[in-house]
């Protein structure tokens, strides 16, 4: 079992804090009684996301000896109109840079991840639309 702790500060500003013992600040907009000194709670979920693939991108790629220059992953995502106003979709695109990368091995690390070791996708993709795609450069300005 995973443990956090969710900690208000003031108003809307809340510390969170897990096993690794890191503090991370959320907090609303200023009308909403918040400070504006933290990530959306929303955001986070997002990051969680990015993050969790990203880091399981990276060791697939070290153990298919494929080394990029750059790696960024741009998550977009769409919301409900209506309260609670959760996820419906969102997209993630994994862009990398670097000379002569191989694009099949960069799509099967993307694979792996989603469809085997990223937990947060497996925890959202019951009820979010996930779609993915692997974005290719090559010149350094590019990404």
């Amino acid at each position: 079992m995973t443990e956090v702790e969710v900690r208000r500060v003031e108003g809307s500003t809340f510390l969170a804090r897990g096993p690794s013992n890191h503090w991370v600040v959320m907090d609303a907009k200023p009308e909403n009684q918040g400070h504006d000194g933290g990530a959306r709670p929303v955001e986070l979920v997002l990051m969680a996301l990015g993050g969790c693939s990203g880091i399981d991108v990276e060791l697939i790629l070290r153990k298919m000896r494929v080394e990029v220059e750059d790696f960024r992953i741009i998550l977009s995502g769409e919301r409900a109109e209506t309260e609670p106003r959760k996820f419906t979709k969102v997209h993630v695109a994994y862009h990398f840079r670097g000379r002569d990368l191989p694009r099949k091995k960069l799509e099967r690390a993307v694979q792996l991840s989603e469809e085997k070791y990223c937990s947060v996708t497996h925890t959202l993709n019951e009820s979010v639309e996930i779609t993915s795609e692997v974005v290719l450069h090559s010149d350094p300005e590019d990404i």
